[in-house]
């Protein structure tokens, strides 16, 4: 059974006309091509998917490495629940908490509807780099991400290993894909 985080359609919504949205997921294809294919049941969101085979090994992580995207940096933000899967890129990085699904996560989970107040702000800006708006507001995605998400309830248990024996870098795997600019 698939919990998607709430706000998860709200979100992509939302996002969908202001961003390109592509999903990397440090997962394998296999495994996370049919979670995708339920969220774009209804409507195609992303226009990639990357995975596993696409991320960087350095020291026993798996790292998404925004360079090989092949886009300007100061267009790209990155929302990750695990900080070393951007530790390249780390001021294109929103760091957000995992989402487990339990119970409590689906009455009180508030964090993508901040997320998008937080990316609006950001594109209002208009600094011309997203980098600037992630530092400008630092404090303000701190604040709500953690405030809305302190919740893990006794019995809950996660897994912070990392078995990894893939060695594989793919370069350019974003090359063919359309930028839509609205920083300028």
């Amino acid at each position: 059974k698939v919990i998607f985080r709430p706000g998860l359609f709200y979100f992509l919504n939302k996002i969908y006309p202001l961003f390109d949205i592509v999903i990397w997921t440090i997962a394998t294809k296999e495994y996370a091509d049919p979670i995708i294919d339920l969220i774009e049941e209804n409507k195609k969101y992303f226009i990639a998917r990357l995975f596993r085979e696409h991320a960087t090994i350095k020291n026993n992580n798996y790292i998404k490495d925004l360079n090989n995207l092949g886009r300007d940096l100061s267009t790209i933000i990155i929302i990750d629940d695990k900080e070393t899967n951007f530790s390249f890129q780390k001021q294109n990085g929103i760091l957000i908490k995992p989402f487990f699904g339990s119970y409590m996560e689906l009455k009180n989970d508030l964090i993508l509807y901040d997320l998008f107040k937080i990316l609006t702000k950001i594109i209002l800006d208009k600094s011309h780099d997203v980098r600037h708006g992630i530092s400008k507001y630092k404090y303000e995605i701190k604040q709500k991400i953690t405030k809305s998400y302190n919740i893990l309830t006794n019995g809950e248990i996660y897994d912070k290993t990392n078995n990894i024996n893939n060695n594989s870098n793919n370069n350019n795997i974003y090359d063919n894909i359309n930028t839509k600019n609205y920083l300028n």
